[in-house]
């Protein structure tokens, strides 16, 4: 509270704590909130180009791209994850809509991104595909492919590195269920792997457990469930 550059952040003029209200980045995992004073000045934007992530073993709050960022672009982050394409929540855009507008003012103009068919369709599948991954998790061959379905929408919908992660390990977990998909399933803990590293460290508790299934997928309890 008395760092001087808290003073500048919107709203202008405001106190302390309409200041802190405003700006604060949820944290996940039941940690507090936390005021980063740089990463309050990156705009909201419902297609976005960034995720911030807070890693509790290292306290920090990092700020990750979602994809190739052009020289000279304006790096935007979604202040509201419901908006995420990928996000379990995002099947409703009315109610994020009304969050970002009461706490931050923000009014989604007509043609915004997440006011498209295009979105809603996207969100609705993704919904639909996550519930029918979980139905269907040890079912092999047929669960991978629709990780693979929903892989596939995350590209064309732009959805953060983080919900593409998730699924990537799910894609693990169903394909590791058997010995035909295990390879398969290797490849996708690869990626999530890789992810993990960039927007972290190796030395994340993630990194460290994703390593360990790579080096012995055996370790992971879906392993060889189809044929137990």
């Amino acid at each position: 509270p008395n760092h001087p550059r808290l003073l500048d952040l919107m709203p202008e003029g405001g106190s302390i704590a309409s200041k802190v209200a405003l700006n604060e980045l949820a944290c996940g995992g039941g940690d507090a909130p936390v005021i980063c004073l740089r990463m309050c000045r990156v705009n909201h934007e419902c297609r976005f180009n960034a995720t911030h992530w807070y890693y509790p073993e290292f306290g920090v709050k990092v700020l990750n791209a979602d994809c190739d960022i052009q020289c000279g672009a304006e790096i935007c982050m979604t202040y509201c994850s419901a908006l995420d394409p990928g996000s379990l929540a995002s099947a409703n855009p009315e109610v994020a809509r009304g969050m970002l507008e009461s706490r931050y003012g923000i009014t989604c103009v007509p043609t915004c991104w997440c006011r498209t068919n295009e979105y809603k369709l996207l969100a609705q599948k993704r919904v639909r595909l996550d519930a029918a991954i979980e139905r269907n998790l040890y079912s092999g061959k047929r669960a991978q492919t629709m990780v693979d379905e929903l892989l596939s929408l995350y590209e064309h919908g732009g959805s953060a590195w983080t919900q593409k992660r998730r699924t990537l390990y799910d894609g693990f977990q169903v394909g590791n269920v058997m010995p035909e998909t295990r390879r398969r399933a290797l490849e996708h803990l690869k990626q999530a792997y890789e992810i993990q590293v960039a927007i972290s460290s190796p030395d994340s508790a993630s990194a460290k457990k994703f390593e360990s299934y790579l080096l012995d997928p055996r370790l992971h309890g879906s392993y060889n469930m189809c044929c137990r």
